[in-house]
């Protein structure tokens, strides 16, 4: 006998920051620093020697910085 498991499960595709809605204050900082220099995620990304995606996690708030061994000198 076979049992069929549904799921309704509706999953959020949007990327939440740590603390909520709020953007923490590395992520923000981050974010404003690549702007004002100019520069996209993807060449921020390149000069630090790491990939795109963990970028994108740091300036997002799903990563923090601070729990990260790279040092970006922006």
């Amino acid at each position: 006998m076979r049992i069929a498991i549904t799921s309704k499960r509706r999953y959020n595709h949007t990327i939440t920051p740590f603390g909520g809605n709020k953007m923490n204050r590395e992520a923000r900082i981050l974010k404003e620093r690549r702007k004002e220099l100019g520069l996209s995620q993807t060449d921020v990304a390149l000069n630090a020697g790491i990939q795109i995606q963990q970028y994108q996690k740091f300036e997002y708030g799903q990563r923090k910085l601070s729990n990260s061994s790279m040092v970006l000198g922006l």
